[in-house]
């Protein structure tokens, strides 16, 4: 506790008085002796008390410090999302804790639809405060639970890992993070009918056992992201991961 240093010198220096008024009561000291001795002792002791106090605060304050730069250093500067390393390392512990827990994995790979076009049209600072406004949206539609993760994978690309969720909920989830970016109602120029800002999902879902590692789960997403570009952007399409095959 920050105060119980102070609080303990404290009691120490009752003890310390009281002997040296018992000591000039009954004449062993003499009473500017006593008197002196006195205040000398308790200046030090709260000089000392304060020395402390500083010290603990000051400690605190640079451990607090360092732990911020720490979570800073996970984030991605623009989206404030987790960054990919740190995602990497994360989820796979996720993925060891899932399978020993025997629980479902699903991960989901989504990019903005047409988005050099987009910064080509409105230029690098309106496409940065884009990709904000899509990280926001996804973050918020994903709802994410205790130990489920979502990060800028690159560029335009923002990757979540779902724990627990079965193939229909992880695309029911992908078609609420579609429609809550297309609400979102952002403008673009993008050869569609379409002319707002859209994104494209893929899932892949792991059941256990794991026979696969989470790397190809991985690539299993990403090859449904390429299918949904495919079926036209701004939809989603869910895979169920198989032994030696995927199931849409």
């Amino acid at each position: 506790d920050l105060h119980s240093f102070p609080t303990r010198r404290s009691s120490d220096l009752h003890i310390d008085l009281a002997a040296l008024i018992a000591a000039g009561f009954v004449g062993i000291l003499s009473a500017s002796l006593t008197t002196f001795l006195a205040v000398s002792l308790a200046s030090a002791s709260l000089i000392g008390a304060a020395g402390s106090y500083a010290l603990e605060h000051a400690r605190r304050t640079a451990y607090l410090e360092r732990k911020l730069l720490a979570e800073l250093a996970e984030l991605d500067g623009l989206t404030q999302l987790m960054n990919r390393h740190t995602f990497e390392v994360r989820a796979r512990e996720s993925w060891r804790e899932a399978a020993r827990a025997r629980q479902p994995v699903s991960v989901a790979m989504l990019d903005v639809d047409h988005f050099k076009l987009y910064n080509d049209h409105y230029g690098h600072q309106a496409g940065d405060e884009c990709l904000r406004h899509v990280a926001r949206a996804v973050r918020s539609a994903l709802a994410c639970r205790p130990g489920e993760l979502i990060a800028r994978y690159g560029g335009e690309e923002i990757i979540a890992l779902l724990v627990g969720r079965t193939r229909m909920e992880a695309d029911e989830i992908a078609q609420r993070v579609v429609a809550g970016v297309a609400s979102l109602n952002l403008a673009h120029v993008a050869p569609t009918d379409d002319s707002r800002v859209t994104i494209s999902i893929g899932v892949a879902t792991q059941c256990p056992p794991f026979a696969d590692s989470f790397e190809k789960l991985v690539n299993l997403a990403d090859g449904a992201l390429y299918t949904a570009k495919h079926q036209g952007r701004n939809c989603a399409v869910a895979v169920e991961a198989k032994i030696g095959r995927a199931h849409v």
